[in-house]
């Protein structure tokens, strides 16, 4: 492959560049052919579990380690509720109550990367960034 294109990443601002890692990510998306079904853990628990306490789950493409709570997480939120289909390899944060938890989907099984709680978010973050590589 011959490299055409040229940008000095220096040159852009940490927003700039946190918009093309999202673009990037789009697009091998778009490009990969070996999905897998991620399902919360909680997605069969009760309608009153579900409606008591906080629950989220999202694939993220970035983390913004200047942010101190789940903000610092970007990318699209799943279902909660149901199965979803993200690409092999996708990193997503999972939130149950005040209980965080970071997975790599794979096809056999999710791969537990990170656990903690929410009074504890900035080490999280920091931890979750290193991890990933993200």
């Amino acid at each position: 492959m011959q490299n055409n294109m040229s940008i000095n990443l220096k040159e852009l601002t940490l927003e700039e560049l946190n918009f093309l890692q999202n673009q990037i990510v789009k697009e091998k998306d778009l490009r990969t052919n070996n999905y897998c079904i991620y399902t919360h853990g909680c997605c069969e628990r009760s309608t009153h579990h579900l409606n008591k306490y906080k629950h989220y789950a999202k694939r993220i493409t970035a983390i913004d380690p200047s942010k101190k709570n789940g903000y610092a997480f970007i990318g699209d939120f799943l279902s909660v509720d149901k199965q979803n289909l993200v690409p092999e390899g996708s990193y997503v944060i999972e939130v149950c109550s005040n209980n965080l938890t970071l997975y790599r989907v794979h096809e056999d099984k999710d791969e537990l990367l990170l656990t903690g709680n929410d009074r504890e978010y900035v080490t999280f973050i920091k931890k979750a960034k290193e991890v990933t590589g993200l």
